[in-house]
């Protein structure tokens, strides 16, 4: 009888390093996603998985703030499949600001309730207020982390409004003050993107870029240094309103970390060409918002009627998709065609008396386009 060979002996693997309370979190949100219907999108004949983790890891240059999330041990990605030569991981966000009146550390488990993986953080009175210095302190920043983790919600993008290319000087200077501070509180927050407006005044666009400029200047050292991307839209009344000017302006700043947004509830300010504008963005464009809207220009332009006559005054509405007449079906083809791989927010903000309706059906009306990206 042959001799039986002895078993062979294997040294186990030495322990990795223990799971950290923001990993645990992140695979609890990645398990959540996979029983999730919609994980099954077809974008290009290959499965697109609806991105759901948290933000992305970086370190944090200040020794006060929260414990960044550990690039070595980055959540596991789920899925990145080519569609039209890029890579297509698509965040679905939420802009709150219809329940804004929710206690800040509460709004995670209300997100969660409505279907969201995502918040885009828009300005509040507790947190960041519009074109006033934030008023959160950093104890309030690590609970809020906290209750995102708890929750399985991660922030998008932190979106401040801030006069930083206003033609005074003194408001620019504050501007830029309180741009700092909510830099810092996007860094504490494990946040890498930030959103926002050209602002300025479209009847003085050469001293509000010049303003503009100065303020970039002033910036974007900080904006590198904790390693967030700046994402900027035109908006109605801004220094400049069209998307292709828009576009020009920032490949002009020539910077990695500065990208274009598109917001569909725009579209009649800022050109009425969603393909030409998305075309011509290409990889620039990482954000969309969503959000309906009436065509201010249609019927001689009198849809409105504003009063005085001749007034300046610009009128839009962010409705649910449906209410208006922003061509969608046009849009999501364009952005499936320009390999979109960012975020998409909804950002309603006309029915606070039904937010949650709303939401939810922003939520599910976003779910079925992106179901005919194939």
């Amino acid at each position: 009888m042959a001799q039986q060979a002895e078993p062979a002996v294997t040294t186990p693997p030495a322990p990795g390093p223990k799971e950290t309370d923001g990993q645990t979190a992140q695979r609890s949100r990645t398990l959540r996603l996979l029983a999730r219907p919609e994980v099954g999108v077809l974008l290009g004949g290959a499965a697109v998985l609806v991105h759901s983790l948290s933000g992305s890891p970086r370190a944090s240059s200040a020794h006060l703030r929260a414990p960044p999330l550990d690039r070595r041990h980055p959540a596991p990605t789920l899925a990145r499949l080519p569609v039209t030569g890029r890579h297509t991981l698509v965040k679905i966000s939420l802009d709150p600001y219809m329940i804004r009146h929710v206690p800040l550390l509460e709004l995670p488990a209300v997100v969660a309730e409505l279907g969201y993986e995502w918040i885009e953080l828009s300005p509040r009175e507790d947190f960041i207020p519009f074109f006033r210095h934030p008023r959160v302190d950093d104890a309030t920043v690590r609970k809020f982390r906290k209750a995102l983790d708890s929750a399985g919600i991660g922030v998008s993008s932190v979106l401040p409004l801030f006069r930083w290319s206003g033609p005074d000087e003194n408001a620019r200077q504050a501007a830029v003050r309180y741009w700092k501070r909510a830099i810092r509180i996007t860094a504490d927050l494990g946040v890498d993107s930030m959103i926002s407006e050209l602002n300025g005044r479209p009847e003085d666009p050469d001293r509000s870029e010049a303003q503009f400029w100065k303020s970039m200047d002033d910036l974007l050292p900080l904006l590198e240094q904790e390693g967030i991307r700046l994402t900027l839209e035109p908006h109605p009344d801004d220094f400049i309103e069209n998307g292709h000017d828009a576009i020009n302006l920032i490949r002009g700043i020539n910077h990695p970390n500065v990208s274009f947004l598109y917001c569909a509830p725009h579209t009649f300010h800022i050109g009425n060409d969603a393909p030409g504008i998305i075309q011509y963005a290409g990889d620039l464009l990482t954000h969309v918002h969503l959000a309906d809207a009436l065509d201010h220009t249609a019927s001689s332009g009198n849809r409105y009627i504003l009063n005085p006559p001749g007034t300046s005054a610009r009128i839009h509405q962010h409705l649910d998709i449906g209410q208006g007449e922003v061509d969608f079906d046009e849009l999501f083809r364009e952005l499936c065609a320009n390999g979109f791989d960012g975020t998409l927010t909804a950002c309603v903000f006309a029915w606070e008396e039904r937010a949650k309706e709303s939401s939810v059906l922003m939520r599910k009306k976003i779910d079925e386009y992106l179901a005919t990206w194939s």
